[in-house]
């Protein structure tokens, strides 16, 4: 990450971050390529969504995740 900070113009930049978008993008339609059309990793996706669990609340999962979250947004 150090060397992409030495730039004094922000639009130096604009390449690198290009490259970032596009690659986060071929991975996240990748992703619902695979969750679509390949029906040996997903046989019914029907039954997947109604067996989606959204959350899952516990008290081992809450006092796991807590200082995860804490120590992410601080710095």
């Amino acid at each position: 990450m150090f060397p992409m900070s030495i730039p004094r113009n922000i639009s130096a930049l604009r390449f690198s971050s290009l490259f970032g978008v596009l690659c986060t993008l071929y991975l996240t339609l990748t992703v619902m390529f695979l969750f679509f059309f390949n029906r040996d990793l997903v046989p019914s996706m029907s039954d997947n969504l109604k067996n989606a669990k959204a959350f899952n609340f516990s008290y081992s999962g809450i006092v796991s995740t807590t200082p995860i979250i804490i120590f992410a947004y601080m710095y």
